[in-house]
């Protein structure tokens, strides 16, 4: 049968996104649909969220939710992912969902009782606008711990909706005082036989609810899905995680290689291809003059897009910024996040004028000519569920730097082990100095530019679209169904 599968999710590239979540949102869902499938996707009509940009239409209008002691009304909206003919549909309710934020805290983790108000919410009504909707799935598919309680509400359904749940990050599992919790939703632990579990601090667990009531699990690699079953990176749930056996996959992540195309972005200053990789020279100098960089070919440009923390390394790549301009290297950072981040990147801007640049926040259209104009992408993860940024880079001919942590290591082979096969420079302890010994020999490669251009060439050469992990998800969409427990 044609699976029709409705994508619930916080975030939806480009119509409100924060992170990596939304990328993938708005870029599986398509690559679905062109295999057959019949994909939609479901998310929150954020204040922040351009009605003119992307217009909408209304689909039903006060839609009862059941939440704590009363009933709160929603309005379902519907519209088009851009070129593209997926569905959107957008649960309005300005309580909620209004605003100009999607996430109340810059790092995007749970911290406030408010977030928790917002996606609780979200869960329910998403719940709710099922009856409202003329077309019905055959797989709900849920995103991260925003909608972690969706599969164990859909429980009580008959028949009832098969359920898929993706990991994308486990780091952020949506945790918070069970009563705070229950009073707001106006449940209890006995009204599902889960709501009982709870953590060594009797915290009521979102992601935890999603992972043991969907009828299949997956996270964002391979290599994640392993790795998350130990101590070191199950974030407490390894012992559940281990639990569900052959329920748990992992699933690569892919791009959309239609938008990230170096030879027709319109966010480029000139357009570029392995074939004719001219452009991308002239794509560096205009990112060094765009960004008070000394112009120079010659020299080395390694860049750095995305959240500001521990959990990207930051801490390595501050440690390391002397280091790259030892070697007579140059550095681009773009991104927002923890506030001594963000100090320590501002700092090295200021301390080498001309060397280092510092954005602080987030530019799209700056982001694709950073991807374009660098020659390395930094990536030093402590962990990484999948990671996007080293595909992006990949895409446009500028070459990883990562460790080799969960998507990292799937997709960066290092060159230094296997120049066949490498697609850039990994390497395995958390340390600056091993990040910083990973830099010196991609710095190696960049004195010899015939064989540096032979791994852009071949990095661009790759197959990093959502064809392939697509077919696997339908696969998994499958399994679910099959396997639906009670």
């Amino acid at each position: 049968m044609s699976e029709r599968i409705l994508f619930i999710s916080a975030e939806v590239t480009p119509l409100a996104k924060v992170g990596g979540l939304a990328d993938v949102v708005g870029a599986l869902p398509p690559a679905l649909r062109k295999l057959g499938a019949d994909a939609r996707i479901l998310m929150p009509k954020y204040g922040v969220i351009d009605e003119e940009k992307y217009p909408m239409e209304i689909r039903g209008q006060g839609i009862p939710v059941q939440i704590g002691q009363g009933t709160v009304y929603v309005d379902l909206w519907e519209t088009k992912l851009p070129n593209t003919d997926t569905p959107v549909y957008l649960i309005g309710n300005d309580k909620f969902f209004g605003g100009s934020r999607i996430y109340f805290d810059a790092s995007a983790f749970a911290s406030q009782f408010v977030e928790f108000e917002r996606f609780l919410f979200f869960a329910m009504s998403s719940v709710a606008v099922l009856d409202a909707l003329e077309w019905k799935p055959t797989i709900i598919h849920c995103h991260d711990w925003h909608t972690g309680l969706i599969p164990a509400l859909l429980k009580q359904e008959k028949p009832r909706i098969a359920t898929v749940f993706t990991i994308h990050n486990l780091g952020n599992q949506g945790k918070w005082n069970t009563p705070d919790i229950f009073r707001f939703l106006g449940l209890q632990a006995q009204d599902r036989a889960s709501f009982s579990l709870t953590d060594s601090q009797g915290n009521f667990n979102c992601l935890l609810q999603g992972v043991v009531n969907a009828d299949a699990v997956n996270t964002v690699s391979p290599s994640y899905a392993k790795e998350i079953l130990t101590a070191e990176y199950g974030e407490g749930l390894e012992k559940t995680l281990q639990q569900q056996g052959d329920r748990l996959m992992g699933i690569l992540n892919g791009i959309d290689v239609e938008r990230f195309d170096p030879s027709r972005n319109p966010d480029l200053p000139e357009h570029f291809s392995a074939e004719k990789l001219e452009g991308k020279i002239r794509a560096k100098e205009a990112l060094q003059k765009e960004c008070n960089l000394e112009v120079n070919k010659e020299v080395p440009l390694f860049s750095f897009i995305g959240r500001l923390t521990d959990q990207k390394g930051m801490d390595l790549i501050g440690q390391s910024v002397e280091h790259i301009l030892k070697l007579g290297g140059q550095l681009v950072l773009l991104g927002s996040g923890m506030d001594e981040f963000e100090k320590i990147a501002q700092e090295a801007a200021a301390k080498y004028p001309g060397k280092v640049y510092t954005k602080i926040g987030f530019d799209a259209a700056l982001a694709q000519r950073i991807y374009a104009g660098s020659d390395f992408f930094l990536m030093p993860s402590k962990y990484e569920p999948c990671g996007l940024g080293q595909i992006i880079a990949m895409r446009y001919g500028t070459i990883p730097v990562v460790r080799a942590t969960g998507g990292l290591k799937d997709t960066v082979p290092d060159y230094t082990m296997n120049s066949a096969e490498g697609r850039g420079f990994a390497f395995t302890p958390y340390a600056a100095s091993d990040l910083q010994d990973a830099i010196t020999r991609a710095h190696q490669l960049y004195q010899n530019q015939t064989e540096f251009i032979q791994l852009q060439k071949r990095i661009m050469g790759i197959d990093l679209s959502w064809k392939q992990s697509a077919r696997q998800y339908l696969d998994l969409y499958t399994r679910a169904r099959q396997e639906q427990r009670p």
